[in-house]
């Protein structure tokens, strides 16, 4: 690995608005307030509906694709791999979705 790439992930580097980079204990907040908010939100999928969850599932592929897309760690073939196979996932998601649309009626 280039010593450019590891310079260039901005991911890495985030600085808050003073310019200091965050202390273990901020991320650790972060990470426990992301982990609390993600399991109370398992907790309620029981009352989503089929289409509800379609589209939440959609929305987190759109958000893992993109940030595949960026990621400047993996080489070019694996990246377009894994794009190719978050494409697939979204079109069986949207097969799914319509499927329960149908039912629906």
């Amino acid at each position: 690995m280039k010593l450019k790439n590891i310079l260039l992930e901005g991911y890495a580097w985030e600085r808050r608005a003073d310019g200091s980079l965050p202390t273990l204990a901020d991320t650790t907040a972060a990470h426990q307030a992301n982990t609390r908010l993600t399991t109370e939100a398992s907790r309620n999928r029981s009352n989503y509906s089929v289409l509800d969850l379609v589209s939440e599932a959609e929305d987190m592929l759109q958000n893992i694709r993109s940030n595949m897309a960026t990621n400047s760690v993996l080489q070019r073939e694996e990246k377009m791999g894994y794009l190719h196979a978050f494409n697939e996932l979204l079109d069986i998601l949207g097969d799914i979705g319509y499927q329960a649309e149908l039912d629906a009626e």
